[in-house]
């Protein structure tokens, strides 16, 4: 802390390694491009979309995505889980294709494209509150 240089904590957290510990969480699944869209928005990233490398934040991407629906919706719905990957990098100004594909009542597939391009694939699972 005094140096702010990098240091073996071994001493601070003993013998705790993240393989002695099994994560409850399911491995994040690859998705799979969208064949059958259900429904489609166009959308153009912006400035205050983007970080200081010029490319869409994880932030906007997943706001963006979740803009499909109202709030009502979200009073009537909770996000169990959400799944992304990231493909290609979407920049400021450009004009993207966000798909969606109802997988069944509680789960939905979404892909962002832009022209040919995939930037993003994420599925998310709903459930009831």
């Amino acid at each position: 802390i005094t140096t702010r240089r990098p240091a073996d904590l071994t001493p601070f957290i003993g013998n705790l390694k993240a393989d002695t510990i099994e994560c409850p969480i399911e491995k994040t699944p690859r998705l799979r491009p969208i064949v059958d869209k259900s429904f489609n928005i166009e959308h153009t990233f912006r400035y205050s979309d983007t970080d200081f490398n010029r490319h869409v934040n994880t932030t906007r991407y997943i706001e963006s995505i979740l803009n499909r629906w109202n709030i009502e919706f979200f009073d009537k719905y909770r996000i169990s889980r959400f799944d992304i990957n990231y493909i290609a990098e979407a920049r400021c100004d450009e004009k993207v294709d966000i798909s969606y594909f109802d997988v069944d009542d509680n789960i939905v597939d979404v892909e962002i494209t832009r022209e040919d391009t995939c930037c993003t694939r994420a599925r998310i699972t709903f459930a009831e509150r």
